[in-house]
């Protein structure tokens, strides 16, 4: 079925330079904004690959994964004395 609007959206003319150009800098202010936060984490791509993974996850196996790391960090907690200056 051949609509109005498809006919208009194959029709559609933009000048693709300006466009480019918009998103180019716009890219550019976002990576600039990226580097520039406290935590470079272009330092860090373990963790942005293990996020996007996370992402990429339905909700129940985000909870599974959120799990494991509250209880791996909880034990650690439990196990370091020095965090309540106890000896």
């Amino acid at each position: 079925m051949y609509t109005m609007m498809q006919d208009i959206l194959e029709n559609l003319q933009y000048d693709k330079k300006e466009m480019y150009k918009q998103f180019d800098n716009l890219l550019k202010e976002i990576n600039i904004e990226y580097r520039t936060t406290t935590i470079n984490l272009a330092n860090y791509p373990y963790t942005i690959f293990v996020s996007s993974k996370i992402m990429e996850m339905d909700s129940a196996q985000q909870n599974k994964v959120a799990l494991y790391l509250f209880n791996s960090i909880n034990f650690e907690i439990k196990n370091c004395k020095n965090l309540d200056n106890k000896e």
